[in-house]
């Protein structure tokens, strides 16, 4: 099991994302299973490049409740 809490925020740089991230994310895995996440990070303040397009985020909530 792992837990992370992101209180402060954390700036991000990875797979086209660049922006500051923060919340709660619990990640668990059962033996031969997927592994699952269950909690909520919220994004503020960045751009996410793909394509050859780049798009703003001001503000944006992502919600994990399943298997990844």
């Amino acid at each position: 099991d792992l837990a992370l809490d992101i209180e402060d925020g954390l700036h991000i740089e990875a797979f086209g994302l660049d922006a500051n991230i923060a919340g709660h994310l619990g990640i668990n895995q059962r033996p031969g299973g997927s592994p699952r996440a269950n909690g909520t990070l919220t994004v503020s303040k960045g751009t996410f490049s793909r394509y050859g397009q780049t798009l703003n985020i001001e503000r944006g909530r992502l919600i994990y409740s399943g298997p990844l």
